[in-house]
């Protein structure tokens, strides 16, 4: 008995075998994965295609192919890094089809989860897989904490300026309210309170003690004006 033959039984004795490819660009054509799957037994009916980037999160080749897989299957692929678009996106894959009780083969890394030893295999790099996504993190948080040591202002810069920061506390304390501080000040009603509840980390080092070079015009001409402000019913 042929090899490809022997696949088809082992097929219709615990399931379909299913096959997934997938090359990165429109140009590159997917024949030698094709040919590889085939070989192993896929059926051309049952096999996905995508021609895409690994790093797009579309694949509607792969999304088509999770849909149809079914408890007792087999996925055969040509190589394990074909099926994700990142190290930790091929594991979460993996970790899905195992859960729905769909095996996986891969032809060019020798793993196949219908086996002892493939299952070992895969656990061993399922293990690489999730102390490389720790390391990563904690590169990360080491990368952000040494960032903050340095006095970096980490996350999306406000629009909101120091001078306006200062005009909002003082009219604050003036007595105004939040709709009032807002159409002087020309910033959202939610941004005031932000500002005078400390919410904004990106404007925590900002003084409110007046500048000798800033032109104080809030606490006469603004506040003045301020008051002949209509304001909404509730809001006065």
């Amino acid at each position: 008995m042929t090899q490809k033959a022997h696949n088809s039984l082992d097929s219709s004795q615990h399931g379909r075998l299913l096959g997934y490819a997938r090359v990165s660009t429109i140009s590159q054509n997917l024949d030698v994965q094709l040919r590889a799957l085939t070989d192993a037994g896929v059926p051309a009916e049952l096999v996905f295609t995508d021609k895409i980037s690994g790093t797009q999160a579309e694949r509607p080749g792969l999304a088509a192919l999770m849909a149809e897989a079914r408890e007792g299957d087999t996925l055969v692929l040509y190589s394990l890094d074909r099926l994700g678009r990142s190290l930790v996106h091929m594991v979460t894959t993996i970790d899905e089809l195992i859960r729905r009780g769909v095996a996986l083969r891969s032809l060019t890394d020798t793993i196949d989860t219908t086996t002892s030893a493939g299952r070992f295999q895969l656990n061993v790099f399922v293990a690489m897989a999730e102390y490389q996504r720790a390391l990563i993190v904690e590169r990360v948080q080491d990368g952000l904490e040494a960032a903050r040591a340095r006095g970096v202002q980490l996350g999306r810069k406000s629009p909101i300026t120091p001078e306006q920061v200062r005009a909002i506390h003082r009219l604050h304390r003036a007595g105004l309210s939040h709709y009032k501080i807002h159409r002087r000040v020309g910033v959202s009603k939610g941004a005031v309170g932000r500002v005078l509840r400390g919410e904004i980390k990106s404007l925590a080092h900002v003084s409110l003690e007046l500048p000798e070079d800033e032109i104080d015009v809030w606490d006469a001409e603004a506040l003045a004006a301020t008051h002949n402000d209509p304001a909404p019913r509730g809001d006065r």
